[in-house]
């Protein structure tokens, strides 16, 4: 069973590095961040860049 992981922050260096490390253990990573990374492409699953609470919720409700 593929076990699912939200992620804020998914985005930035360190978050990145953590969705890299949740998806190495078999976890589908939705990640949520103010922007894109901008060094290399994420690999969550989703990722849903939201500036605020509304933007946010939007993204749970639509996925």
């Amino acid at each position: 069973m593929i076990k699912k992981d939200l992620l804020l922050g998914a985005g930035g260096f360190i978050g990145s590095h953590i969705v890299d490390s949740l998806k190495e253990e078999v976890f589908w990573v939705k990640g949520v961040d103010l922007k894109y990374p901008d060094f290399k492409p994420s690999s969550a699953g989703y990722l849903f860049p939201g500036d605020n609470d509304a933007d946010i919720n939007a993204s749970f409700c639509a996925h």
